[in-house]
């Protein structure tokens, strides 16, 4: 079963917007609030090349996979739900 990591800041819409949207998809999830460490936020922005909050990372078997950050994980759970890859552009 996958988990999901995301990175956050505080007083970002599209945070919020992305916690609200798995709280009410009952989602399993790891929130991690930036409270101003944007030395540690820029390292996990480097790890995974993404350059803006939130980042979504998919854990399933000890392996990690981004997924992006707000629309980008909004449209995968979409994809999830309608049986079509969550990953394909198409």
């Amino acid at each position: 079963m996958e988990k999901y990591l995301i990175y956050a800041k505080e007083s970002c819409p599209f945070c919020d917007k992305l916690l609200k949207y798995m709280k009410e998809n009952d989602q399993k999830f790891i929130y991690v609030l930036n409270y101003g460490l944007d030395a540690e936020l820029q390292v996990v922005m480097e790890k995974y090349n993404w350059r803006t909050v939130p980042i979504v990372i998919e854990i399933k078997e000890n392996e990690e996979r981004l997924i992006g950050g707000c629309d980008d994980t909004i449209e995968y759970f979409r994809r999830r739900k309608t049986g079509r890859d969550p990953i394909s552009t198409g």
